[in-house]
């Protein structure tokens, strides 16, 4: 790691483990529906949505499979989208942190790196968790939706002046793997319960005081 000059995070089960947490609210909304809800969900949360796209997916499917009217798609919309970011936000502060995380930024961001977080998350959930546990100070940047991580990455680049070389990205999915092959910056990969990175070729860890030497 000796170009490395900027770290840049997931989020989701990266720093706080919350995937699980975010798809049991999933399922919770959907089940207020019934069965319809649950079919919903069963056919779709492997394809892991966005918020807006599951509550948008959800509204209009159990619109259209009940007697509800069809311009009632947007209201319906909007309480769903609403619930969930309501638990989501709540549970995210009392999420769990990866083992060592914090002593992990902590020590890279006193060796003078830069950390960024890039996630497919809503950017004032991850701010508002940071804040709430002490952390948003060591972070530079945080970027989540709308633009995808690859844009974020560009924009990083941009503002420090560095190549992909320069970076190293932490993250547990096949997809930030991606990103990181297309920004030819090194990739550290985090095992979950889904292990989505069994397959990639990279350092692999579940714990972050397994890489701080290399840091």
């Amino acid at each position: 790691m000796e170009n490395i000059k900027c770290i840049v995070f997931d989020f989701d089960d990266t720093i706080v483990l919350s995937e699980e947490m975010k798809q049991k609210v999933f399922y919770e909304i959907s089940t207020k529906h019934k069965e319809k809800g649950i079919e919903y969900y069963n056919n779709n949360i492997s394809k892991k949505p966005t918020r807006e796209q599951y509550c948008k997916g959800l509204s209009q499917y159990i619109i259209e499979h009940t007697l509800i009217d069809n311009e009632s798609s947007i209201y319906l919309y909007t309480l769903l989208l609403e619930e969930f970011s309501n638990k989501v936000s709540s549970n995210l502060k009392n999420s769990k942190e990866l083992p060592n995380v914090r002593q992990f930024i902590e020590y890279t961001f006193n060796k003078g790196y830069t950390l960024y977080i890039s996630s497919k998350s809503n950017e004032k959930d991850i701010i508002e968790t940071l804040k709430y546990k002490d952390l948003l100070k060591y972070f530079k940047g945080i970027y989540g939706l709308p633009n995808p991580k690859i844009e974020h990455f560009k924009h990083i680049q941009r503002l420090e002046n560095i190549n992909g070389n320069e970076i190293c990205f932490i993250g547990d999915s096949v997809s930030d793997y991606t990103t990181a092959y297309e920004v030819d910056c090194d990739f550290i990969g985090i095992i979950t319960k889904q292990n989505d990175i069994k397959n990639v070729m990279c350092t692999k860890i579940t714990d972050y005081k397994q890489i701080i030497d290399l840091f």
